[in-house]
């Protein structure tokens, strides 16, 4: 994904001028399979994460992120990069999970659906949510959205 584009989706979350911060996880199990969730409002899939709260580092957001949208908790955080633009602040982290995801822990009940992916699935069928082409990119897949 250009920086440009990066610049543009990241654009579309300003907030009055605030930088805010997002935190995203890349969830993988024990057979090199990430978790994707889908969300209620626009039916696009994204990695679990989204905004820190006052006071939390971006390790804490991804997380409490992790926990509140799947139950899962999180092994060690590996960064794969951060991008400030258009008022946003983007971490992505990596990490290994046990279990299978489970609603009930997000108190906004954002997403409807989970899925496994697998490295060699084609990831361009996908409707990603915005932003996610940048995660993809520093995770190794050939990402876009539809």
């Amino acid at each position: 994904m250009s920086v440009l584009l990066l610049s543009r989706v990241l654009n579309d979350h300003r907030d009055h001028g605030d930088t805010h911060m997002l935190a995203h996880v890349a969830a993988f199990n024990s057979k090199g399979q990430m978790l994707i969730e889908r969300r209620r409002d626009d039916g696009k899939w994204t990695l679990p994460g989204g905004p820190a709260k006052v006071g939390e580092t971006p390790e804490q957001a991804a997380k409490r992120e992790l926990y509140e949208e799947t139950g899962l908790t999180a092994g060690k955080l590996e960064p794969l990069g951060a991008i400030t633009t258009g008022g946003m602040n983007l971490h992505v982290f990596r990490t290994t999970v046990t279990g299978e995801p489970e609603h009930g822990h997000d108190p906004d009940h954002e997403n409807d659906k989970y899925q496994w992916l697998s490295k060699g699935d084609d990831v361009k069928k996908i409707a990603w949510h915005k932003a996610m082409d940048v995660a993809l990119g520093l995770l190794g897949f050939q990402g876009g959205s539809k």
